[in-house]
């Protein structure tokens, strides 16, 4: 059984705080974000992986 829902992968992070963005990896379970990391996250890890490269990513 997967840990997470879905991953986003690659995808220009914003977190809300005026701070500059950096690419960063967001693990998804129940609806919640539990993990942003510069870490890979393997894909096997989730139920679906979205391929966030080249995009932005915004709570």
């Amino acid at each position: 059984m997967a840990r997470y829902d879905f991953i986003i992968k690659g995808g220009r992070y914003f977190d809300g705080t005026g701070a500059l963005s950096f690419t960063r990896n967001l693990a998804i379970k129940d609806g919640w974000v539990v993990r942003v990391t510069a870490d890979p996250i393997a894909d096997d890890d989730a139920e679906r992986v979205i391929d966030a490269s080249g995009l932005w990513v915004m709570p």
